[in-house]
Parts: C-alpha cells; structure tokens; sequence
C-alpha cells in the first residue's frame, strides 16, 4: 500500500521519467522561449480541437442541433418577411 502511495505523489510531483517529456511538468517560464511556445501551441491545439468538435456537433446541419435554432442569415430573412416595409428602424440612436 506504502509503494502505491509513494507512487502516486511522485507522478504527481514530476518524478515519474514517463512524464519527463510532458511540457506542463514545470511551472512558469523555466526553460527559456520554446518550452513556453510548445506550450501555448499545445493549449491552442487542444482548444481548437475543443471549438471544431462543438461545431461538429451543434453547428448548421450538426447532430445536436435543435431544429428551432436558426442561423443568423435565417433570422434576418425571417425579420425582413415579417416587418412591414414603412416601418421605423430600431437601430439608430435618437438624442435625448
């Protein structure tokens, strides 16, 4: 039980040679300028895989989207029918 104990705090302190590669085993900007743009590089990498996989999913035409959900180009279609041609535009900003 000791061993596996002692195992788990020394994965969790970097120890472990397995996780010697891992850019986030050092905290700060230890290492100079590429440890640091590896590491932002990677936080992007994951984030956009992140934003494209929601897009997949609940974007036009995704597996999750609702039907009710309507696209921006939908919407101001759908306003144009509905509003009458004579009708005051909100917009703008009158002065007080």
């Amino acid at each position: 039980m000791n061993d596996l104990i002692n195992a788990v705090f020394h994965a969790a302190a970097g120890d472990s040679p397995g996780w010697r590669m891992w850019p986030f085993t050092s905290m700060g900007y230890q290492g100079g300028f590429w440890p640091v743009a590896t590491k932002v590089v990677l936080v992007g990498l994951i984030f956009g895989t992140v934003a494209l996989f929601l897009r997949f999913l609940f974007g036009p035409g995704g597996w999750l989207r609702e039907e009710g959900w309507e696209t921006t180009q939908e919407a101001k279609a759908r306003e144009k029918k509905t509003t009458p041609p004579d009708a005051e535009k909100t917009d703008e900003v009158t002065p007080r």
